[in-house]
């Protein structure tokens, strides 16, 4: 419940954002366990404190693959993303600023991963909500239930990240489907049409702070350069997240 959260000792509750992160770039592997509040997300009183806005960055990768054929053709509508994106905020999650739509619709899905990467990373520090998940993750898929859950937990403590250093991507590639590290049972659950991608992750330092107070729960640092291997699936608002690994 979120009074028992609200009791957690100190280290074991910034864990729970360490969390958010780690899933929400793609890293879903080295989650702990976490307990999902019972309550349904439109019950968990939403934040009363906006942070600013964010001003994390991406690097953009300059290794793309130039023997993979991407199709021309968009993935989704672009309307129809931007419509999701407003539902979404109006409905739940109530951000008073300019949202950065991300490029999910881009017929590369390299590209898709990379917006992935930097609207996560954005989102955690714009202001926590577990609705987030839905614009860029495979609903009902491993890496969502992950990355659902953790937001979940995090805003019932009422956190947000504010960032100290880049979050960069680099190396991005499209793998085969049958990459060692993708487990069997994923493969075979996999959507029609998804595509496995490859890239190399250094995850930027943040603070965690208490949107309360504005006091900081704890500092983590920049993390060592990360081989991660994802699954995305095209839908009608573009690619999303259907699963992730950090394979170091």
């Amino acid at each position: 419940s979120s009074g028992t959260l609200a009791r957690m000792p100190g280290v074991l509750r910034w864990k729970l954002v360490v969390a958010i992160v780690v899933v929400a770039i793609a890293a879903c592997s080295d989650n702990p366990t976490i307990t999902t509040p019972a309550a349904a997300p439109t019950t968990v009183p939403v934040p009363t404190t906006t942070a600013p806005a964010p001003t994390t960055t991406v690097t953009p990768t300059t290794t793309t693959s130039t023997t993979v054929p991407v199709s021309t053709e968009l993935v989704g509508d672009p309307a129809a993303l931007e419509a999701l994106v407003e539902q979404l905020n109006a409905d739940f999650i109530g951000y008073e600023g300019e949202i950065p739509i991300p490029d999910l619709t881009n017929p590369d899905p390299r590209v898709a991963m990379e917006e992935m990467v930097l609207f996560s990373r954005w989102t955690a520090e714009a202001k926590t909500s577990p609705e987030w998940t839905r614009i860029h993750y495979w609903v009902g898929g491993p890496a969502f239930d992950t990355a659902f859950s953790a937001a979940n937990n995090a805003m019932v403590n009422n956190w947000i990240l504010i960032a100290n250093s880049p979050t960069t991507v680099s190396g991005v590639t499209i793998s085969s489907l049958e990459h060692p590290d993708i487990p069997a049972d994923i493969r075979a659950e996999a959507p029609p049409g998804s595509v496995a991608i490859q890239y190399t992750l250094l995850r930027g330092a943040y603070a965690v702070v208490d949107a309360d107070d504005g006091s900081t729960v704890n500092d983590i640092p920049s993390s060592d350069p990360a081989d991660i291997v994802a699954l995305l699936a095209p839908t009608e608002t573009g690619w999303k997240l259907f699963y992730s690994a950090d394979v170091r």
